[in-house]
C-alpha cells in the first residue's frame, strides 16, 4: 500500500513539475524525492527557455522515392481506357463515344464508369421530377438550347415550352420532367 501511494504521489509531483516547466507562472517547481521516479517515463516537454531561435534548424529532405505510393491514391482526372468489345452496342446498351465535331461549342465528359452523365432527380417527395445533365464544359447555354429544341421536336406529349435551369458554376442543367432516355440519345448522337 505504501509503494502505490508513493507512486501516486510521485506521479502527482511529476505532473506538477511538468506543469511548472510548461507554465512557470502557474505552479512552483517541486523536486521529486520518490524512489519510483526512475521507473516513470522521461519528461518529453522541454521548457520554453531552452529553445533558442538562433540555433540552426534541422534540414528538410525531399524524397521522390515514395511518390509512387502517393500517386496511386490520387484519383485520375480522366476515366480509364475503354474496354474493347466485339460489337457495339453491348448487351448492356453501352456505346463508346464516336467523337464530336470540332466546331461544337460545348463538351460533355463521361463519368468514370464511361456512362453519359444524365440523371433523374426527384424533389419535394417525388412531386417535382427533373432531368439533370452534369459535367458540361464550354458553352453550357448552347447545349441547353439545343437539348430543349430537340425535346420540343421529338417528345410528342409536350405541347408547351419545357422549363430548364442552367448553373454555370457547377456546370449542370436541369430540365423539368423525365427525359433521361431522350437526352442520353441526343448526347450520344452528338458524339460524346
Amino acid at each position: 500500500m505504501a509503494a502505490s501511494s508513493a507512486c501516486s504521489a510521485c506521479i502527482f509531483r511529476l505532473a506538477k513539475c511538468i506543469l511548472s516547466r510548461l507554465h512557470p507562472h502557474t505552479a512552483a517547481s517541486t523536486p521529486t524525492q520518490c524512489r519510483h521516479f526512475a521507473d516513470l517515463p522521461p519528461n518529453f516537454y522541454p521548457s520554453w527557455e531552452k529553445v533558442k531561435e538562433e540555433e540552426p534548424r534541422t534540414g528538410v529532405e525531399v524524397s521522390t522515392a515514395e511518390w509512387k505510393y502517393v500517386e496511386r491514391l490520387i484519383p485520375p482526372l480522366e476515366p480509364p481506357p475503354l474496354p474493347k468489345h466485339e460489337s457495339y452496342p453491348t448487351p448492356s446498351g453501352f456505346m463508346p463515344p464516336t467523337g464530336a465535331s470540332p466546331d461544337t461549342p460545348y463538351h460533355v465528359r463521361r463519368t468514370r464508369f464511361h456512362s453519359i452523365p444524365v440523371f433523374r432527380e426527384e424533389e419535394y417527395g417525388g412531386t417535382r421530377q427533373l432531368t439533370l445533365i452534369t459535367r458540361v464544359d464550354g458553352d453550357i447555354w448552347a447545349l441547353a438550347k439545343e437539348v430543349k429544341d430537340h425535346l420540343q421536336e421529338t417528345v410528342d406529349h409536350v405541347d408547351m415550352e419545357i422549363p430548364y435551369q442552367v448553373n454555370e458554376y457547377t456546370r449542370k442543367i436541369w430540365f423539368k420532367g423525365i427525359f433521361v432516355d431522350e437526352i442520353r440519345d441526343f448526347i450520344q448522337n452528338k458524339g460524346f
